[in-house]
């Protein structure tokens, strides 16, 4: 049996950072935001971590 926690519903754009930035990655948040909203050609981004 798997137990998966509901995601919850963020807006980052009108919520911002601030207040859900529970492990203080806001920096690492903001610079990937602006690369994805610079690029307009096809971009595959894969994140990968422990």
């Amino acid at each position: 049996m798997r137990l998966t926690l509901p995601e919850p519903k963020i807006d980052l754009y009108s919520d911002g950072f601030d207040e859900h930035d529970k492990l203080s990655r806001k920096s690492i948040g903001d610079k990937l935001s602006k690369l994805v909203e610079d690029i307009d050609d096809p971009l595959v981004i894969a994140l990968d971590g422990a």
